[in-house]
Order: structure tokens, then sequence, then C-alpha cells
């Protein structure tokens, strides 16, 4: 890959992590507010640990491309 689309590649990368691992608190909260609700607070639950494991994999991208992953922006 061209050294220019490679920065490019790892720059969406950097922030789609940065965007996965942003949202992982409010995913937190959000399935905290529902502890008394389990059919609801399910919902959340699944979307916290889709975003983790999505978290995981870009993170993965980004390694292999020799890069770092953000900070949160």
């Amino acid at each position: 890959m061209p050294q220019q689309m490679q920065q490019t590649v790892l720059s969406w990368l950097k922030d789609a992590h940065a965007l996965e691992v942003g949202a992982l608190p409010t995913l937190q909260n959000h399935a905290e507010a529902a502890a008394n609700f389990p059919e609801v607070r399910a919902k959340p639950l699944e979307h916290l640990d889709a975003t983790r494991r999505h978290a995981e994999l870009v993170e993965g991208c980004i390694t292999r491309l020799g890069g770092r992953p953000a900070a949160l922006k």
C-alpha cells in the first residue's frame, strides 16, 4: 500500500477506535441506569460487548499497519 494511502487508512482507523472507546462509558452508564429492568438492560449490555469487540478489532488493524491507537478525541 502506498505510504500516503496507509497514513490515511491509519488516520481513519484511529478515529474509529477513539469513537468506539469513547462510547464505552456512555453504554456502561445506560446499562447501570437500567439495572432494575433486566429486559431493558440487556440491549445496552449487548451493545457494550459489541463496541468493546469492535475497538479490539480496530486496534488490531492499526497495530498490523504499524500504528498505535490514538488517544480519545
